[in-house]
């Protein structure tokens, strides 16, 4: 049995942080978690148990995470396996929140599961061991939201308002964009644009685009009561059906038939509205 809960960050970390997630399962079997690119990059904290990861054909075997842990924005799916007893607090940032808060280059970080500390440097270390010492999910939320906090503070912070525009007009239209259009809107010229997006993001513009378009369709699949793939394929502006499976198995790993039977309750929690 597994179980999820959202919890909305306080509002002067909005526009950085899209939610906490509070993660528990008890299982007597291993779980895997198929992740999907979805257009932000997490934080997560492993408060009970122990964690393997793996991006497939990159390790042999599997990465060991240890007890708290970056994921960069993906460009494919990753998949995750851990002991079935286990509880996690992940933090969703926002497409430039993770860049604006730690100043990091995303690139650096793109389809990388790394240990936080890589991020947070030495304030990092005690921040994780006050969090983890906390005793309840109140607490360990307080004290997540404090030390983003600091991090907000004018000094420390680094804007993206031009890339962090961009983001929101491709989400806004679920990747229904041209890149012209999107020049026009931010004034950059195409080169730059691409340098500071993949800087502030960790992906190129349009796989961002196609990223959004996917994340799209798997809303779809959860909240339509009937649809055939074939409409799909229309209303998210695909040239015919065969191009709408390609990008929907190269960022989901599956063809969407094999999706649609193999979901879990972690899809559903992310992709049901």
């Amino acid at each position: 049995m597994s179980s999820f809960t959202s919890i909305t960050p306080m509002p002067a970390l909005q526009p950085f942080v899209e939610q906490f997630i509070f993660y528990e399962a008890n299982s007597t079997t291993t779980i895997t978690q198929n992740l999907i690119p979805s257009n932000r990059q997490y934080v997560g904290f492993i408060l009970k148990g122990n964690k393997q990861a793996f991006v497939p054909g990159t390790f042999d075997g599997s990465l060991p995470i240890s007890k708290s842990y970056v994921i960069g924005q993906l460009s494919r799916p990753i998949k995750v396996t851990y002991p079935g007893n286990i509880k996690i607090l992940a933090i969703h940032f926002k497409p430039t929140g993770m860049y604006q808060l730690f100043g990091i280059p995303m690139n650096n970080f793109t389809n990388q599961v790394v240990a936080f500390e890589t991020i947070a440097e030495i304030e990092g270390h005690a921040f994780i061991q006050e969090l983890l010492g906390a005793s309840c999910l109140k607490k360990q939320i307080a004290i997540a939201e404090r030390f983003l906090l600091q991090k907000t503070k004018q000094e420390n912070l680094r804007h993206a308002k031009q890339v962090e525009h961009a983001c929101n007009l491709i989400q806004k239209h679920h990747g229904n964009i041209r890149l012209k259009y999107l020049l026009q809107q931010v004034n950059m010229c195409e080169r730059n644009f691409a340098r500071c997006f993949l800087e502030r993001v960790g992906i190129s513009p349009k796989t961002f685009i196609s990223i959004a378009r996917i994340n799209k369709a798997l809303q779809m699949i959860e909240n339509l009561s009937a649809f055939k793939w074939t409409d799909f394929a229309y209303q998210l502006n695909y040239v015919d059906q065969a191009h709408f499976n390609h990008d929907f198995k190269k960022f989901s790993g599956n063809n969407p038939t094999q999706y649609y039977y193999s979901r879990t309750d972690f899809e559903h929690f992310l992709y049901r509205r």
